[in-house]
């Protein structure tokens, strides 16, 4: 008794249950019908759109709700499941689902399934909280059922190093009037990222600075100098302010420190 293989090809048009017979002849033998059914189903279609956030400062936030994040345009109910992965999941975090959930995706949500009816979306409440400067990413994943391909949503930010100087305070005793004394104050750059000084000022009189101070950058963790003077023309105590303007990828930001003399 020999066997031979028998390939069918299921090619359909439209959804739904499908059966046809085949009848198979030999010489030596009667007929042999086969009935053959078949199921088909209407693909799963869907739109999910990228996330991008604004530059925030690293140990802050910023939340933002995208409505449509995901939408099941088939015909069909779609069914997944919503993790964050990638390369920063850490960094962001899902807020509220609609329709869904009001804990927090990783913290709260212990269940984040769900269920969309054709033409139905979903509208999500994201945070974006960057832990380190530099651009911060992760996906969203939906984990629909893998014959309907890959669905995420690219989720994108940027961490800011926040920008901190300390500017050391100065004061000078019994100066006597008709003098100048300089003592050298120190700017250290005490943030995580490199900090431009554009800028320094001392002030008002009897403070100054003796030499006009170019800009230049402290990398973060290194300090300068400055030279501050005191020339005070008659008997009295003062008071002044020794003003640092420095920027960062942050921003840009003024730093004081107090200056005193008599």
């Amino acid at each position: 008794c020999d066997t031979v293989p028998l390939i069918i090809k299921f090619t359909p048009k439209v959804a739904g249950d499908t059966c046809t017979d085949i009848i198979i002849y030999a010489t030596c033998s009667d007929p042999v019908r086969i009935t053959v059914c078949a199921e088909a189903i209407d693909p799963c279609t869907f739109t999910k759109k990228d996330v991008d956030f604004p530059a925030t400062l690293v140990g802050g936030t910023y939340d933002t709700t995208v409505t449509e994040v995901f939408c099941n345009t088939s015909n069909v109910q779609l069914s997944g499941k919503l993790t964050l992965g990638g390369s920063n999941p850490e960094d962001f975090e899902i807020l509220s689902v609609d329709p869904g959930w009001t804990p927090s995706i990783p913290a709260g949500i212990k269940d984040t399934t769900f269920t969309l009816n054709p033409g139905k979306c979903i509208t999500v409440k994201f945070r974006f909280k960057p832990s380190a400067a530099g651009n911060r990413t992760a996906f969203l994943h939906y984990n629909i059922p893998s014959a309907c391909g890959e669905a995420k949503s690219l989720l994108n930010g940027r961490g800011l190093a926040p920008l901190a100087l300390e500017v050391g305070a100065a004061t000078w005793t019994c100066t006597r009037p008709g003098t100048k004394v300089t003592q050298k104050v120190t700017i250290k750059n005490i943030g995580t990222s490199e900090a431009t000084i554009n800028s320094v000022n001392a002030g008002p009189a009897p403070f100054s600075l003796p030499t006009p101070v170019a800009a230049f950058t402290l990398s973060a963790n290194t300090s300068k100098d400055i030279d501050v003077e005191f020339a005070p023309a008659t008997v009295g105590t003062y008071t002044g302010t020794l003003t640092v303007n420095a920027t960062a990828t942050s921003g840009t930001k003024d730093f004081t420190s107090a200056l005193s003399g008599e």
